[in-house]
């Protein structure tokens, strides 16, 4: 068993510094990186986010912790009463500054531009 002495402490970051931006950023500046016509608004407490475009798309991007997938996730509305699901493969890491959100933001863009292909 283990000492006092010899067990290591509790990992304990201070608020802000583990993970600096809300999911709910990541949906707005990629609304932004997607240009004109998409809009983002955050979910509740910023832990999801709604992105919309110019033609009434309708992305949700959240956290999965319930599937299998276990990951960043787009849940894809496309008129049917199931969206489709697309996870989002991004760097380790979570974004610590301005370009790290953008660079993030970029990769979801990409995702939800393939999903929205015919």
């Amino acid at each position: 068993m283990n000492s006092p002495a010899t067990t290591p402490p509790a990992y304990d970051p201070a608020p802000g510094t583990e993970y600096r931006y809300p999911i709910s950023d990541y949906a707005r500046e990629t609304a932004r990186v997607l240009g004109h016509g998409w809009g983002a608004e955050s979910g509740y407490y910023g832990a999801y986010g709604s992105i919309w475009g110019p033609t009434g798309e309708t992305v949700l991007l959240f956290v999965d912790t319930d599937r299998d997938f276990g990951g960043l996730m787009l849940a894809v509305e496309k008129g049917k009463a199931e969206p489709d699901l697309y996870m989002v493969d991004l760097p380790d890491g979570a974004p610590t500054d301005a370009d790290d959100l953008r660079t993030t933001a970029e990769i979801i863009a990409a995702e939800i531009r393939k999903a929205h292909r015919p």
